[in-house]
């Protein structure tokens, strides 16, 4: 009996026998994945032994055998394809994904991951739209004359996305087994539409083009993508990139016509510079992606100090406006933030309120991150402005300590005597406000060891995040400002 009631098998495995041609164990990779996947989605259905999973491992011989697979196929709650250039190749490959589409109709019931990339040819349909989460690397890594080889099962990488599959899949198959007991016309009345078109017309999330990294960045971006993905987040590329200046161009450039978002990691490194793309593949991709005028968010280690970087382009590029030096976490769920998109309903009021958020250049990424939670409930922000002439910047600086409804001041990495400095100077200008702020805040952020500022204002409450950046507080001071 299968997990999902009315199917006789709840994961059928296609693939083509090429892929997995044993090792020097005697085992092949598309066993060695299998067992693998598995196991993983076992442990998150409670060690269920419900679960029936159809995998072929016959030679395929005869017209009977060809009917028996193609007949699984069809009684399957989910069909995975291990995809590879093999398998767009494969005549009955394609015949077992025709007959379980041609069952269902439904993409959300498809998986699918490579072992290797397709160079040329295209997979069969709906496969050629389907995301499929690479398990693949380059060796050397993303190096100019490098070979593409599957992931070994004992990469670190390799079990993360066999983890975040298995998650996918038993989400799925609990959503199956409750679906299994609604009433069979409610079922027949159910629309069925394909993934793009779902996502258009859930309509909850902007598309996301998420940027190749340097092989340093491999887990961190693998991390992204995975909770962008169970967050429903649309994400470009369903694959990885060709390498080479000319073909890499030609993916991204596509894929970036039809994004709203880019999201880009940076480490120290800036990457490989192929012949044909002298700015290199992390240049390249920020600087078309900022040529479009695409909303743009970069991320990088907090601890990474960008005047340590001797490549200059580099070193601008990791100090720009656009990037977030905050823990992966928060960007995370900024990305998420950023991507979705606002509704606002009929006759909703304009809010007046201003919110200065008052930061050093140290803590300004900090800033940006509290300035965006404002900014996605409409209100209108200021940060202060860190160039220009020293008389322009103070003057700046009293204006908005002056007209603000709610201040910030945000105490990161700056110096104790910096906010000391501010919270003399707003005390020196209360006088001349023709009311209080609603709100004055001082959002004590990382570093969790750091001195006292040791002056106090009666008004002032203390938001203690320096375990960590978190916008939770930010979220009831907004709550506060929306009465």
């Amino acid at each position: 009996m299968a997990f999902v009631p009315g199917f006789q098998y709840d994961v059928f495995l296609s693939y083509a026998r090429a892929d997995d041609i044993g090792d020097a164990s005697g085992r092949g990779w598309v066993s060695q994945f299998v067992d693998s996947l598995i196991c993983a989605l076992k442990q998150r259905l409670g060690g269920s032994n419900e679960i029936r999973v159809f995998f072929d491992t016959r030679e395929l011989s005869s017209n009977q055998q060809l009917s028996e697979l193609l007949k699984a196929a069809q009684n399957a709650a989910l069909f995975v394809a291990i995809a590879s250039r093999s398998y767009a190749e494969r005549t009955w490959t394609k015949l077992e994904l025709e007959a379980f589409f041609g069952a269902t109709r439904k993409t959300c019931r498809l998986f699918a991951v490579e072992c290797l990339p397709l160079d040329g040819g295209q997979y069969p349909p709906p496969l050629d739209q389907q995301n499929r989460m690479p398990f693949y690397r380059s060796d050397p890594p993303h190096a100019e004359m490098s070979v593409w080889i599957p992931l070994s099962p004992s990469d670190a990488i390799f079990h993360q996305r066999i983890h975040n599959l298995a998650e996918q899949m038993q989400r799925q198959l609990r959503k199956l087994q409750v679906d299994a007991g609604k009433p069979a016309e409610a079922a027949k009345d159910a629309v069925q539409v394909t993934a793009p078109l779902r996502n258009h017309l859930r309509s909850e999330f902007r598309r996301v083009l998420l940027a190749q990294v340097t092989e340093d960045l491999d887990e961190e971006r693998e991390l992204v993508r995975s909770y962008l993905e169970q967050s429903g987040v649309p994400i470009a590329p369903l694959t990885t990139y060709p390498q080479g200046g000319s073909e890499f161009k030609t993916s991204f450039q596509a894929d970036l016509e039809q994004a709203d978002l880019f999201v880009q990691l940076l480490s120290m490194s800036p990457g490989r510079t192929p012949p044909d793309l002298p700015e290199g593949y992390t240049g390249f991709q920020y600087a078309t992606a900022s040529a479009k005028g695409i909303d743009i968010l970069q991320w990088r280690q907090p601890s990474l100090d960008p005047d340590a970087i001797a490549n200059a382009q580099h070193r601008e590029l990791l100090k720009g406006g656009t990037v977030m030096a905050v823990g992966l976490e928060a960007f995370k769920a900024e990305v998420v933030r950023r991507a979705r998109k606002p509704v606002a309903p009929p006759g909703k009021k304009v809010k007046s309120s201003l919110v200065f958020l008052d930061a050093d250049k140290d803590d300004v990424d900090i800033a940006k991150l509290l300035e965006s939670e404002f900014i996605n409930h409409e209100f209108a922000t200021a940060l202060p402005t860190l160039a220009g002439a020293a008389e322009e910047i103070r003057a700046d600086l009293e204006e908005n300590l002056l007209d603000c409804d709610a201040l910030v001041f945000v105490y990161g990495q700056a110096s104790s005597l910096w906010v000391r400095g501010q919270l003399r100077l707003f005390n020196k200008l209360q006088g001349k406000r023709s009311h209080p702020p609603r709100i004055i805040a001082l959002y004590n952020g990382p570093p969790q060891q750091k001195p006292e500022v040791g002056f106090r204002l009666p008004d002032v409450r203390e938001i203690d995040c320096r375990a960590g950046v978190t916008l939770e507080p930010v979220k009831a001071i907004i709550e506060e400002l929306s009465r």
